[in-house]
């Protein structure tokens, strides 16, 4: 069985502004325009579901509307 692994292509690193650490975790909101599922904090930080239980609700989020 192949598995098709898909990223998202980024124009180029995101730039930081002066005084912004160099370590730890950075936070880069980006815009995007097209080829994208906006997912509410509700489900994304859902205390009672597992990371694998969100990941798949994302992902049944992100299909077409209709049937398949």
């Amino acid at each position: 069985m192949a598995f098709e692994h898909l990223a998202a292509r980024l124009s180029g690193p995101p730039r930081l502004r002066s005084g912004t650490p160099r370590s730890g975790v950075t936070r880069v909101n980006v815009r995007l325009a097209r080829h994208y599922t906006v997912v509410g904090n509700q489900l994304a930080q859902h205390r009672q579901l597992s990371a694998t239980a969100i990941g798949v609700a994302v992902h049944i989020q992100s299909l077409p509307q209709g049937p398949g």
